[in-house]
């Protein structure tokens, strides 16, 4: 018995050593933004490492800057720069929370393989999920150890032996409660996954006319949200911005995604979103020829097409970014753990499925192969060293006592994490393309170009802004460089507070 048991623990070990090293290569070969190897920079992460950095420097998020993803994302972002390096930390951080990931997808397809499969299985999903990954430290990662370890609790219970007891862990509905508030302190959307599985979930257990665990239910999940969402509650309040942390959070991202679904794409962009939808779409097809769904309640099955569904809508009807479907990776695990073609009685369904699984195989080794390349071209480029230099090369222009009176107009997060500036304006990066989605917004932003509170304003070189007819009246160029324009405020125009 004893040496059962430190079998199990010596094998659990072993485990989570395999997943941490696994991870560790991944992160070096794919993560743009903590990798240590790859020169350069993680594009749109940059705004959420720009939103640590300015936290972590004493500056109150939504009240003092603006982005609209929410203050769960924030929060990763500061623990990252609580190390000297913030790489590291971001590494570290990334670290964690896909071995998370990976542990939970072990136990999904523990229910279903033997150990070494299942250890195998769970390895080669990091190839599956650097098809979405594009460089990481993207909200939705930082949801996917919530979501598969949800997702595990609902296989679970999908597969128990005894299908006549309906009764659910409240433990699980407790953490299906944590799981949304941290989804919703993201991106709302990023919530939906879950969304299917309490869907499936009320439905089953209503056609059993159980409404005394649905309530029980119920109050767990509301629990877990209470449990999760109090502390940013409590620190908005706080710092008097929870008006504005809700407005960013809910508000502008309802208008944004309303006013993504009218914009246009390019043809060659729609094609890609098609190609990287493919291998939901085979988990779909999956799901659909599992034999009797509904005589048997297979609440999985039936679960994974509810999945199917919303990734297939969401990604369609609204912007075409393959990070986006990060979400949906435990649809994918449990995809692999019911596949069976041998149970599939018509011919020409399993040929269709067989194509499918083929066509899913070369872009997952396609898409791989291409970030290889890419990694390698990045290891010799100096992209990374030839931004800093040039972003340094404009601070040193700008008087030390004059550095809290800068705002970068239209310019790329990583100016403010290269330079160590503190925005004297709210909105402070991408401002032209964040007031397209709000006139509110447009206003207030309007309303602080000016107040000429800035003395200096940062605009990339040769660059075309909404602003630039009033910014000329009272600014003029004190310098430019490879990169960049900065624009100095005229002498004879003084600040008015409140203006």
């Amino acid at each position: 018995m004893v040496n059962r048991y430190i079998a199990k623990e010596k094998q659990g070990a072993w485990l989570i050593i395999k997943i941490l090293i696994a991870t560790s290569v991944f992160l070096l070969i794919c993560s743009r933004a903590s990798s240590m190897i790859l020169k350069t920079y993680g594009d749109d992460s940059d705004i959420f490492v720009m939103l640590g950095k300015l936290t972590k420097d004493g500056m109150v998020p939504y009240k003092e800057f603006f982005d609209h993803k929410g203050p769960f994302i924030i929060l990763v972002e500061y623990l990252a720069f609580l190390l000297p390096n913030y790489k590291v930390g971001l590494f570290v951080i990334e670290l964690l929370f896909i071995a998370a990931t990976l542990m939970a997808e072990y136990n999904i397809f523990k229910l279903y393989f033997n150990e070494n499969k299942s250890c195998i299985f769970t390895i080669v999903s990091l190839f599956v999920l650097n098809i979405y990954y594009q460089g990481g430290n993207f909200t939705e990662e930082y949801c996917l150890p919530f979501l598969m370890w949800s997702t595990f609790f609902f296989v679970k219970y999908s597969n128990r032996k005894n299908k006549k007891n309906v009764e659910h862990n409240l433990g699980y509905a407790f953490f299906y409660g944590i799981t949304f508030t941290v989804c919703a302190l993201t991106r709302i959307t990023n919530a939906l996954p879950l969304c299917a599985i309490i869907l499936v979930l009320f439905v089953y257990v209503l056609f059993e006319k159980r409404y005394d665990i649905i309530l029980k239910n119920i109050l767990w999940f509301a629990l877990g949200i209470l449990v999760s969402l109090t502390p940013f509650v409590i620190y908005f309040i706080a710092k008097g911005a929870l008006k504005d942390a809700i407005y960013a959070t809910f508000i502008f991202n309802f208008r944004y995604a309303k006013a993504s679904t009218n914009e246009k794409y390019l043809l060659k962009e729609q094609i890609k979103t098609i190609v990287y939808l493919i291998p939901i779409v085979t988990v779909f097809l999956v799901s659909c020829f599992k034999k009797n769904k509904l005589k048997t309640k297979n609440i999985l099955s039936i679960c994974m097409v509810v999945m199917s569904v919303f990734a297939i809508a969401l990604q369609i009807s609204g912007q075409p970014y393959r990070h986006y479907l990060i979400i949906w990776l435990p649809l994918l695990c449990i995809g692999v753990c019911i596949v069976d073609l041998k149970s599939i009685k018509y011919r020409m369904y399993r040929y269709v499925l067989m194509l499918f699984l083929i066509i899913s195989s070369c872009i997952v080794i396609g898409k791989n192969v291409s970030v290889l390349a890419d990694s390698c071209n990045l290891v010799t480029k100096n992209e990374e060293q030839d931004y800093a230099k040039y972003v340094n090369d404009l601070k040193e222009k700008i008087p030390g006592d004059k550095l809290d009176r800068v705002i970068a107009y239209n310019v790329l997060a990583k100016f403010y994490i290269i330079s160590d500036i503190k925005p004297c304006y709210k909105y402070c990066i991408l401002q032209d393309w964040q007031c397209s989605h709000d006139s509110e917004m447009t206003l207030e932003f309007e309303k602080m170009i000016k107040s000429l509170k800035a003395q200096y304003i940062v605009i990339t070189r040769d660059s075309i802004n909404a602003y630039d007819g009033y910014i000329n009246q009272h600014y003029h160029q004190k310098y430019e460089n490879k990169y960049f324009e900065l624009l100095e405020i005229n002498y004879n125009t003084n600040y008015v507070k409140g203006r």
